[in-house]
């Protein structure tokens, strides 16, 4: 299953319109095969796979969204490095530039606590609103 969703890559990668041509299996298999990438630039970092869903980030489902996006433009005739489409080799380089770091250890793509352990992003059971720490207590309220 990929890290995005079909409203993702429309929105990070190739708009509706772009993709309403294309067959609906070169879309979808092209998640499949853009986190598949990623993995294994993940595992070369020594991240633990499968990521749990509350760890994948804006960041990873829109660089995942600049993989799609290039696999399918080129799968259709689109040619690297030919203007006015270079949009889509700057996003792809920036894409593996980024996992590069990510497999040299020089970024974290999932968010952590001061631990090391993921912090569950999932905060929609939250009723408490904003999160505020400190280091020692203030007497503030007592």
């Amino acid at each position: 299953m990929s890290y995005s969703t079909l409203g993702d890559f429309y929105k990070f990668g190739l708009t509706e319109a772009v993709c309403a041509g294309l067959d609906s299996s070169v879309v979808s298999g092209s998640g499949e095969a853009a986190k598949d990438l990623i993995d294994g630039y993940f595992r070369a970092a020594g991240i633990d796979l499968p990521l749990p869903s509350a760890s994948v980030t804006s960041q990873i489902k829109r660089i995942e969204c600049h993989i799609r996006a290039y696999d399918i433009m080129c799968a259709t005739g689109y040619e690297p490095g030919t203007d006015p489409d270079t949009i889509f080799s700057m996003r792809y380089v920036a894409a593996i530039r980024w996992l590069e770091q990510v497999a040299a250890g020089k970024i974290y793509p999932i968010p952590v606590d001061s631990s090391g352990e993921p912090i569950d992003a999932d905060t929609s059971s939250s009723d408490s609103g904003a999160i505020v720490a400190s280091e020692t207590a203030r007497g503030w309220g007592s």
